[in-house]
């Protein structure tokens, strides 16, 4: 059955998910209101524009809050390499708004299935770095320590190479440094 603890991961997954894919949601708005002009429609769309917005800025607070409290631990970085590259790339995803131009249903069914089987991987393979929304004010790495273990880390500032950085978890395999 499901815990409190696993309805919250799922949730924050899906705040990462829908932070990732912010620009597509932005462009799908766009298109929609360019190809169906009409208030209730302005309507519908500005109120998912705030609740994309309030998504994004509770994202950050969760962050925020997160370098601030909880357990620390300590990650001696023996190798590092920036990934805000890696988010570029995923950004490719947002081609998938281009198969749908009219919204007719045979589009949005085919534009639902391509971001409802991107999000199953997404929250499957925690793959929630992958977030050009954090890349605006975090740094990520892949940092491995001195035993072989792997983890992303966001951090506001530059990782150092052979010292002992505190840090937090945010899944099993990001971490985020601690203030």
């Amino acid at each position: 059955m499901y815990t409190v603890d696993s309805v919250l991961e799922f949730l924050k997954k899906t705040a990462f998910f829908l932070t990732a894919f912010a620009p597509l949601w932005v462009i799908m708005m766009t298109t929609y209101l360019t190809t169906h002009p009409s208030s209730g429609a302005v309507l519908s769309i500005s109120i998912v524009a705030i609740m994309l917005v309030a998504i994004i800025v509770g994202l950050f607070k969760y962050l925020k809050r997160k370098r601030m409290v909880g357990d620390v631990m300590h990650f001696k970085v023996v190798k590092k390499s920036d990934m805000r590259h890696d988010a570029l790339f995923y950004m490719l995803a947002c081609v998938s708004a281009l198969i749908v131009d009219s919204f007719e249903p045979r589009e949005v069914v085919a534009f639902v299935v391509v971001v409802f089987v991107v999000f199953v991987l997404y929250v499957k393979t925690n793959m929630l770095y992958i977030n050009p929304i954090i890349g605006l004010k975090y740094k990520m790495y892949r940092v491995e320590d001195h035993h072989g273990n792997e983890v992303v880390m966001f951090s506001v500032l530059n990782i150092p190479i052979g010292q002992a950085i505190p840090c937090r978890e945010i899944t099993h395999n990001i971490m985020i440094v601690a203030d």
